[in-house]
């Protein structure tokens, strides 16, 4: 199943609230995990992005939590 049917399903299952603000996380991801030579700015503020972003991925982890106790998988 490609990445963003896979995303766009657990927007449907309530364990993310924003495919699209997913989508757009993951773009961040890329850019930060990509160096090439002269895009440091382009670094430092995916990171600095990712750090504001931080309290949106906890509740990320706290739904997928839920969703997984509420089948008994953990």
């Amino acid at each position: 199943m490609p990445m963003i049917d896979i995303i766009h399903k657990l927007e449907k299952l309530s364990v993310i609230e924003d495919a699209e603000k997913w989508l757009g996380l993951r773009e961040i991801r890329n850019m930060v995990t990509h160096e090439y030579p002269g895009n440091e700015k382009e670094i430092v503020d995916g990171l600095n992005e990712l750090h504001e972003q931080s309290l949106y991925l906890s509740s990320i982890l706290e739904n997928l939590l839920v969703y997984i106790k509420k089948r008994n998988w953990l």
